[in-house]
């Protein structure tokens, strides 16, 4: 019963609803609108253009972002190879630094005794100490985002600080 109600009720509405109807010319002028669309050159490929350009920024942006990611850990001969003497490099990188700084020590006295020298050792030795720890919690921890970018930032504050005092025995 309620559902017959509704349904003169759907019916009386849908006859009392006004007639439109559409003007003598507007297929012809739908049909002209289409057709000019189609005759302008060019319209449909600067669509095209934007979706290309869109896609070749994304694309730049997600290779940038995975080189730069890769590129995070540099190594300390990395580091120094844009120094000029490259054969003394060699053997830094190649001999224990520690090792290295004493020999230079002993040759080089002067530049060891400046106060800017020993604040670089000191600087560098909690480096390596922090390195140190941030490693051992990494294996104790397991996989942790945070603690590799950590260890990464200490490292190269370490070869950068490396660096900086291989300058001043050489400089």
């Amino acid at each position: 019963m309620k559902k017959e109600k509704e349904d003169k009720a759907l019916r009386k509405a849908i006859q009392d609803l006004p007639e439109h109807i559409p003007s003598a010319g507007l297929w012809e002028d739908i049909a002209s609108q289409l057709e000019e669309e189609a005759a302008e050159p060019g319209k449909g490929s600067v669509n095209w253009m934007r979706y290309a350009a869109a896609l070749l920024l994304i694309a730049a942006g997600t290779a940038w972002y995975l080189l730069d990611s890769r590129n995070s850990g540099i190594s300390f001969g990395e580091e120094l190879s844009d120094l000029e003497n490259e054969t003394s490099i060699a053997q830094v990188v190649d001999s224990d630094f520690e090792v290295f700084l004493e020999e230079e020590c002993s040759d080089i006295r002067e530049v060891c005794e400046m106060p800017e020298f020993k604040t670089l050792i000191t600087q560098l030795t909690e480096l390596e100490a922090e390195v140190t720890n941030i490693a051992y919690m990494i294996e104790t921890t397991g996989f942790d985002e945070f603690l590799y970018k950590a260890k990464t930032k200490a490292d190269q504050e370490t070869v950068r600080i490396k660096k900086e005092l291989v300058k001043l025995l050489r400089g």
